[in-house]
């Protein structure tokens, strides 16, 4: 600015942030037709992601940017909105800072069923997992509900960002999966094993008059349990 170069400065907060960009950032390089291609393009696939995950059953999640500090997002970073668009719930989301260091203890009152971390090595994979194993309590840990985004296709306000939502909705939806699978263990529920075109295992439970799915690998193979009740019409 001071050389009298026009300089263009923004953050995207949110996902639809993105393809305005892309239409302000088009006309400013003088390639708006482009610009409004890949916009549509990157629409699409949010509206998508919104119907598939918008409205399954919420998930609490922990994003860790990293473990030393132990830091997060607030709802203001536009990684709370992809967690968000998965239908997910980031635990911190009420923090004022916009990237909180936390302690431990706050941790474990928050208690998250999912935690995503940002890393992309293996060996730092390997360091954060050390560190999560230290805190056994947390149902995320308990359950290995513990996930890896790479940093690139999260923490970059592009495009891109879509292709690290993808993997946060399967991650959640993994989980949710693994919940009604051992709810319908708990409760007692019966029912038969399917085979999905995708290869997964289906099994539909019912119980109490209620009917649901659980995909869980494990099933295959398996005969599904028998009981004497009535099975509820």
């Amino acid at each position: 600015e001071k050389l009298g170069i026009p300089v263009f400065v923004t953050e995207p907060r949110t996902l639809a942030d993105i393809p305005r960009l892309l239409r302000v950032l088009g006309k400013l390089a003088g390639t708006a037709d482009a610009a409004e291609e890949e916009a549509r393009r990157f629409e699409q696939t949010l509206e998508e992601l919104a119907r598939r995950y918008g409205n399954k059953r919420p998930v609490s999640v922990f994003y860790q940017i990293w473990h030393q500090p132990l830091m997060t997002v607030n709802a203001e970073h536009i990684i709370s909105d992809v967690i968000r668009l998965c239908g997910g719930r980031n635990v911190f989301e009420s923090s004022p800072a916009f990237t909180p260091v936390l302690s431990a203890e706050s941790l474990l009152v928050a208690d998250p069923e999912v935690m995503i971390a940002s890393v992309s090595a293996l060996p730092a994979q390997a360091e954060v997992r050390r560190f999560w194993s230290g805190f056994p309590s947390l149902r995320a840990v308990r359950r290995s509900h513990l996930e890896f985004v790479h940093p690139d296709l999260i923490q970059r306000q592009a495009p891109r960002i879509l292709e690290g939502a993808k993997q946060v909705c399967e991650a959640l939806e993994k989980a949710r999966e693994r919940f009604t699978a051992k709810a319908g263990h708990r409760l007692g529920c019966v029912g038969k094993i399917e085979r999905t075109t995708d290869g997964a295992c289906r099994q539909v439970l019912q119980d109490s008059g209620r009917r649901f799915r659980a995909v869980d690998d494990r099933l295959c193979g398996q005969s599904p349990k028998r009981d004497n009740r009535r099975s509820p019409v």
